[in-house]
Formats: C-alpha cells, sequence, structure tokens
C-alpha cells in the first residue's frame, strides 16, 4: 500500500450562500474539497483511522447511517468506507457540537461539503 503520510486534502473554495441556491432554500456555507488519491484509499485500508476517529468523536456513536442504527456509521467505517462519505458524517457532527452560542448560527446555516477529486 502507497504511503498515506503525504496525500492532502485541498480546500478549493468556501462560499457563504445567503439565499435560494442549487442545494436548499436556506443559506449554506459551500465548501469544495479536492481529495485527491484519498479516494483510493476507504477507510479499512489506513491503518488505525478508526480508533482514532472514535477517540477524537465520540458521538458519532449515534450516527445510524445505512445499517438504521446507533454505531452504523462507525460500522461502516470499520467496514471500510470512503472519505468523502466520512466527511459527510464529520461535518454533521461538528454542527450538532458547536457550542450553545453557534446553535441558532448552526440551525440557520447548513454546511455543504462537496468532496471530489480533479480527475473526474
Amino acid at each position: 500500500m502507497p504511503q498515506l503520510l503525504d496525500k492532502t486534502i485541498e480546500i478549493l473554495s468556501v462560499k457563504h450562500l445567503r439565499g435560494h441556491n442549487m442545494w436548499t432554500y436556506h443559506p449554506v456555507i459551500e465548501v469544495w474539497l479536492d481529495i485527491g488519491e484519498l479516494e483510493d484509499f476507504p477507510s479499512n485500508l489506513i491503518p488505525g483511522f478508526y480508533d482514532r476517529l472514535v477517540k477524537a468523536l465520540p458521538s458519532l456513536q449515534k450516527h445510524r447511517c445505512s445499517y438504521g442504527e446507533a454505531g452504523g456509521f462507525l460500522k461502516r467505517v470499520e467496514e471500510g468506507t470512503w472519505p468523502a462519505h466520512i466527511l459527510e458524517h464529520l461535518t454533521l457532527e461538528l454542527q450538532n457540537l458547536a457550542p450553545a452560542s453557534l446553535a441558532t448560527l448552526v440551525k440557520r446555516v447548513t454546511v455543504i461539503v462537496v468532496a471530489f477529486t480533479k480527475s473526474w
């Protein structure tokens, strides 16, 4: 397996879309990312990723994902899921964990993360 240490995620743009837009009728923060070569590395191929993720954000245990039960997302991570899927759940969970002072803002502004590789 090629080294993962030299893999990067490039932030291509961050925009605040104030009104109706292509995603929703509500304001959003739109983030475009290039996940580059990480597209070729599902989570089960990244040594220690599952353990580090659970340690960093134990509240991800609540995410049901496709299994329809608590822990479903982490089960997918352990079995192997793709970086864009992981980014989706990280974005949702970080919004959920925002302090009360940000909660009002977070409820009014959705964060949309678009992850892709430039080779598409």
